[in-house]
């Protein structure tokens, strides 16, 4: 059966669901856990929500640490978010671990956002990174932004390190910092 500890206003309907403490919560699944919080929703077998407030998971082996208003997509088994605000996962066994406003979207598989605010990795952009900073986007696989502002990387397993206003679409082209350098078409170039 289920079971809830304390707290107020908690649904546990899930065979072997856990709920600790808190208010508002509701675990809707099997073998699944909402340790503390608010209005925390667990609608996924085998995951857990530690805490936080309103944060979602739909997905079956995933986990949110905390935060506010986190959601893990219901096509996103085996992620993580650690922490953070409206970050959200639709890509499987994938990773935010804090920020605010970054998003791993549909088919972006095993890929990771660090930190920072406004960062994507779009559809299909598989095993793709971005460490940190702000508004900066993948569109490639195997691509990797470590930080910045405004960086858009769109070749495939290319890498911006940071800085400002870069663009590459060159397959395996590096550029390593600076402001608003471009690397197009060419493939194995660096600045």
């Amino acid at each position: 059966g289920a079971t809830i500890l304390s707290g107020f206003n908690q649904l546990a309907a899930g065979i072997n669901s856990l709920i600790g403490q808190g208010l508002s919560n509701c675990v809707n699944n099997c073998f699944s856990t909402i340790i503390n919080g608010q209005c925390n929703l667990v609608s996924g077998n085998v995951s857990t929500i530690s805490g936080g407030y309103c944060n979602q998971v739909c997905a079956c082996y995933n986990f949110v640490g905390g935060g506010v208003k986190n959601v893990i997509g219901c096509c996103s088994p085996y992620s993580t978010i650690d922490s953070g605000c409206c970050n959200v996962i639709n890509g499987c066994a994938s990773s935010i671990q804090n920020g605010l406003r970054n998003e791993i979207c549909s088919g972006a598989n095993f890929s990771t956002i660090g930190s920072g605010k406004f960062n994507c990795i779009l559809t299909n952009a598989t095993y793709s990174s971005i460490g940190g900073g702000t508004n900066n986007c993948i569109g490639n696989t195997q691509a990797t932004i470590a930080g910045g502002v405004l960086n858009v990387n769109c070749g495939r397993s290319a890498f911006i390190g940071g800085g400002v206003g870069h663009f590459s679409s060159g397959c395996e082209s590096f550029i390593g910092g600076g402001n608003s350098n471009c690397i197009v078409f060419w493939c194995e170039s660096s600045i």
